[in-house]
C-alpha cells in the first residue's frame, strides 16, 4: 500500500482514535505510559503494537506502521504530535551463512526436520522449533545450516542467523540477540530497553512472516525463549550443547558419532578420494582414532592438506599414542580439545571431578552404582551430577540406566584428571571401582549352583560389565593389587568358560600368574597357568601351552606342593597330549595323576581323572575300556549325590557306546544329560549336549535328526556368544545339506 506522507494536522487528528485503542488493553496501556514518560524509547514499541492490531483504521495503521513516524517526542495533547524523518525500511533479512563444504552423513535428521518444517504450527500457534543438541565438535552447527539452506526458499521473507555463544565463558545477553534482530529490520537506534518490550516489538514485526532464524550455540531454553518468532509460519533451528529440554520443541534431534563409512566419506570428502584410496587400510584407521567426530575428522583432513607430502600412515602413528592424540587432532584454530574445554569450564565442581574421574575408566558402558563407587557419592547424589554432565552432552546416557564416554572425551577428561586430581586420588577413586566389581561378581558367585556354573542372570551381568570388568583386572595389576585382581579372574573364570571367550581367557590368565608371582602365592600362579594353556589349546595354540604345563610342574616341586594340585596338572597335560592324538603321553600323565590322587582319598577326584583316561581309552580304539571306567566314575557320582557329575560322566559315555556301536543306548543317556542341562539352565551343557548328539545321529545314519540338533546347537552358540562352537555348528550344517 503506498500512503502519502501525512502533515501534522492529518496525524493530530488520528490521535485520538490512537488513545483509546492503546487504552484498550494492558499491553497498550503500557505503551502508552512508555510514549509520555519516555518518548524517545517508545517509537519502535509503537509502531510493534499497532502491526499486530488488524482491527486498525486503515488510514491510521498505514500511517504509524507504514513507516511515516519515526519517533514522538512528547505526547500530552494532539497539538503537541511531531512529525520527524521515515522509519528506515528491512535491510538484512538474508542473513545465512554458507553450508560447511563437503557435509555428509545426517541423513535421517535432515528429513526430519524437512518433515516438520514442512507443517505449520497451527492456527495460532507459535514457530515450528528444532533443537539440534549433542557432545562438542559433533557437527550440530553444520547440520542446521544445511537444513537452513536447503530450507531457505520455503523463507522469502526473511533468514535470520544468530551466533549465541552459549558454550562460551561470555554467553551473548538476550538484550544484545534482540538488538541484533531488530537491527535487520532498520531498528536500529532508541530500542526500548528491557527485553520483554524488545521481545514483544520483535514478535510484532514477524507476526505474519514466513522467516527460518538459526539460534545457533544456545545457552539456554532463557536465552532463546525471546528470540522466538510468534509466526506459526516461521522455523527456528536452535543448536546446543544441551537439550533445552524445557523449550516447546516439535522435534529434538541428539546428535552421535558419524558411522565408519560416514567418517571414510567425510575425510574422502575433504582430503580428497585420490589419497585416501592410496592408503585405504591407514584412512579407515585415522577415520577410527577420530572416532567419528565430525570436527576431528575435519582437523586430521586439514593438517594433512597443508602437508601434501605425507604419508597417512604418519599421522595415524602420532594418534596412535592415547596421551597425544588431543594435542595432535589441533589444525590453526580447530582444536578438539579446545571444543571439549569450553564445556567443561562451565561444569560446578563436583560435576567437574565426576567427568574427570569418569575418564579413568576404561571400559564402555557403566552403570550409576559403579560410577558412586568411582566418586565416592551416594546414587541419589551421583545421578545428579551425571544428570547434569548428561545436559552438557559430555556424558552420553544409555539404555537401562548406563552411562559412557566418547572416545576423545574419555582422553580429555583422563587429561583433566592428571592435571587437577593428585596420584593418591585418582588411585583411590579407581581401587573403589575395582571394589565394587569384584562385590558384584562375588554376590553373582553365591547364587550359582556350583562353582562352574554360572547362573542365567550372571551370564547376562557378565554380557553387560564384560569390557568393565576386564580392565578392572588391568588397573588392579598396575596397581599392584594383587589379591583384588586374583579375585577377580576367579570369579570371572566360569563365564569366560560358558561364552568361549579365549582370548579373553589367555589375556586375564596371563595378568593373574603375573599378579601370582608377585604376590609370592605358588598355588595361585599354578591355577593361573594351566588355566591359560587350557585357554591356548581352545585356540589351537598347542606349542604355546607346553611350556606353561611344564612352568607348572616345576612350581610344585620346587614349593613342595603334591595331592590334588600335582595331579590337576597332570590331568591337563594329559589333555594337552590328547589334543595331538598322542594317547600312549596323555594315558603316562593321567597315570601320574591318579597316583598323586589316590592318598587324598578324594573319590570325587579320582572319578575325574577316570573320565579324562576314558576319552584317551576312546581315541586309542578301545571304547569298551572307556565304558569299564567311567561305570567306576559313575557309581562315584551316584553315591555322592551329584548329579551335575553323573550328566557330565553321561556325556562322555555316550561317545564311547557310540563307537562300540550301541547307538541307541548312546541316545537314551545323552538325552537324559541334556534334560538335566535344560532344567538346570546350564546353557554351556546344552550346548555340549547338543554337540555330541549331532554326531551320534551323523554316525547312526539319521541326517534329519542331526541337522536338528546342530541347527538347536547354532541358535545356543549364537546366544552364548561362542563363536568358535558357531562356527562349528554352521561347517556341520552345511555338510549334512550337502549330502
Amino acid at each position: 500500500m503506498t500512503v502519502p506522507e501525512p502533515d501534522e494536522a492529518e496525524l493530530a487528528a488520528q490521535w485520538p482514535v490512537l488513545g483509546e485503542i492503546l487504552a484498550c488493553d494492558e499491553r497498550g496501556r503500557g505503551v502508552l505510559t512508555q510514549l509520555q514518560g519516555m518518548p524517545e524509547q517508545a517509537t519502535s514499541v509503537l509502531a510493534g503494537y499497532l502491526a499486530d492490531q488488524r482491527e486498525l483504521p486503515a488510514r491510521l495503521r498505514a500511517i504509524v506502521v507504514g513507516g511515516y513516524v519515526e519517533k514522538l517526542v512528547m505526547v500530552g495533547s494532539a497539538r503537541d504530535v511531531h512529525v520527524h524523518v521515515p522509519m528506515p525500511q528491512p535491510m538484512a533479512l538474508a542473513q545465512l551463512p554458507a553450508a560447511p563444504r563437503g557435509f555428509i552423513g545426517r541423513e535421517a535428521e535432515l528429513s526430519a526436520i524437512r518433515g516438520v518444517s514442512a507443517t505449520p504450527n497451527g492456527l495460532g500457534g507459535g514457530p515450528v522449533i528444532v533443537v539440534v543438541c549433542g557432545p562438542p565438535g559433533m557437527g550440530k552447527s553444520a547440520l542446521a545450516l544445511v537444513a537452513a539452506r536447503e530450507l531457505a526458499t520455503a523463507a522469502p521473507e526473511g533468514q535470520f542467523h544468530l551466533a549465541l555463544r552459549g558454550a562460551s565463558p561470555s554467553p551473548m545477553s538476550t538484550a544484545e540477540a534482540l538488538r541484533q534482530l531488530l537491527g535487520a529490520f532498520g531498528l536500529r537506534e532508541n530500542l526500548p530497553r528491557s527485553v520483554d518490550e524488545r521481545a514483544a516489538l520483535f514478535r510484532s514485526l514477524t507476526a505474519h512472516r514466513r522467516c527460518l532464524l538459526v539460534l545457533d550455540d544456545a545457552a539456554s531454553a532463557t536465552q532463546v525463549t525471546p528470540l522466538l518468532p510468534s509466526s506459526p509460519h516461521a522455523l527456528v533451528l536452535v543448536t546446543s550443547r544441551k537439550p533445552l529440554a524445557t523449550l516447546d520443541s516439535v522435534l529434538l534431534l541428539r546428535l552421535d558419532s558419524l558411522s565408519p563409512k560416514e567418517s571414510m566419506s567425510l575425510l574422502a570428502t575433504q582430503l580428497g578420494q585420490t589419497r585416501v584410496n592410496a592408503e585405504p587400510s591407514q584412512a579407515a584407521e585415522l577415520s577410527r582414532l577420530c572416532s567419528g567426530l565430525p570436527l576431528a575428522l575435519r582437523i586430521v583432513a586439514a593438517k594433512l592438506r597443508a602437508r601434501p607430502h605425507w604419508q597417512l600412515a604418519e599421522l595415524v602413528a602420532q594418534l596412535r599414542d592415547e596421551r597425544a592424540r588431543l594435542t595432535e587432532l589441533t589444525s590453526g584454530e580447530l582444536a578438539v580439545a579446545a571444543s571439549f574445554h569450553v564445556s567443561y569450564r562451565s561444569l560446578e565442581s563436583a560435576a567437574a571431578r565426576t567427568f574427570r574421574l569418569l575418564g579413568l575408566l576404561r571400559g564402555e558402558h557403566v552403570d550409576r552404582a559403579a560410577v558412586a563407587a568411582l566418586v565416592d557419592h551416594d546414587e541419589t547424589t551421583t545421578r545428579r551430577l551425571l544428570d547434569h554432565l548428561m545436559d552438557g552432552h559430555l556424558v552420553e546416557g544409555k539404555q537401562n540406566g548406563r552411562y559412557g564416554l566418547h572416545d576423545l572425551l574419555r582422553l580429555y577428561a583422563r587429561e583433566q584428571a592428571e592435571a587437577w586430581d593428585t596420584g593418591p586420588e585418582r588411585e583411590a577413586a579407581v581401587s573403589r571401582m575395582i571394589e565394587h566389581y569384584l562385590t558384584e561378581a562375588n554376590a553373582w558367585a553365591q547364587q550359582a549352583p556350583s562353582e562352574d556354573v554360572p547362573t542365567q542372570g550372571g551370564l547376562e551381568w557378565y554380557a553387560l560389565e564384560r569390557t568393565n570388568l576386564l580392565s578392572a583386572i588391568e588397573q588392579a595389576v598396575e596397581l599392584k593389587q594383587w589379591a583384588a585382581a586374583l579375585g577377580l579372574v576367579g570369579a570371572l573364570r566360569p563365564y569366560l568358560e560358558h561364552r568361549g571367550d579365549h582370548e579373553d581367557r589367555d589375556h586375564i590368565f596371563t595378568l593373574a600368574a603375573r599378579a601370582a608371582a608377585a604376590n609370592k602365592d605358588p598355588h595361585a600362579e599354578v591355577h593361573a597357568l594351566v588355566h591359560r594353556a587350557a585357554a591356548l589349546r581352545d585356540m589351537g595354540h598347542l606349542p604355546e601351552a607346553e611350556p606353561l604345563y611344564r612352568k607348572a610342574l616345576a612350581l610344585l616341586g620346587q614349593h613342595g606342593l603334591v595331592g590334588q594340585k600335582l595331579s590337576w596338572v597332570h590331568t591337563h597335560f594329559g589333555d594337552w597330549w590328547l589334543d595331538q592324538g598322542r594317547t600312549r603321553e596323555a594315558l603316562a600323565e593321567y597315570e601320574q595323576a591318579l597316583r598323586a590322587a589316590e592318598p587324598t582319598g578324594d573319590q570325587q577326584h579320582i572319578a575325574w581323572i577316570l573320565v579324562h583316561m576314558s576319552d584317551a581309552d576312546c581315541a586309542a580304539g578301545l571304547p569298551h575300556r572307556a565304558l569299564d571306567r567311567l561305570a567306576e566314575a559313575q557309581n562315584v557320582a551316584r553315591a555322592s549325590d551329584d548329579a551335575g557329575s553323573e550328566a557330565w560322566i553321561s556325556v562322555h559315555r555316550s561317545v564311547a557306546l557310540r563307537l562300540a556301536g550301541r547307538f541307541g543306548e548312546a541316545e537314551r543317556v545323552l538325552r537324559t544329560a541334556l534334560g538335566y542341562y535344560e532344567s538346570n539352565h546350564d546353557v554351556q551343557g546344552v550346548a555340549w549336549a547338543l554337540r555330541h548328539l549331532g554326531d551320534l545321529y551323523r554316525a547312526w545314519q539319521r541326517p534329519v535328526e542331526a541337522t536338528d540338533a546342530y541347527r538347536q546347537l547354532r541358535t545356543v552358540a549364537l546366544h552364548l556368544g561362542n563363536s568358535r562352537l558357531s562356527k562349528l555348528a554352521i561347517s556341520v550344517l552345511a555338510e549334512l545339506d550337502e549330502s
